[in-house]
């Protein structure tokens, strides 16, 4: 997936490569880990269950 997005980058700026992608990817997917991490915990502060029959921790085998 990630060549492909490379290579539509590249139609529009030549000069993109793979670490100039990385680097503007990166801040969307620290801003998305720490967004949905924050929700999670958000979720297991207020005691709402994640989905049907789930738990937050499995038990041990």
């Amino acid at each position: 997936y990630f060549p492909l997005v490379v290579v539509f980058c590249q139609r529009y700026v030549k000069s993109t490569g793979i670490g100039s992608l990385l680097a503007l990817m990166l801040p969307y997917s620290v801003i998305l880990l720490v967004t949905w991490t924050l929700l999670l915990i958000c979720f297991w502060l207020l005691g709402i269950p994640l989905g049907l029959g789930a738990s937050y921790s499995y038990p041990a085998p």
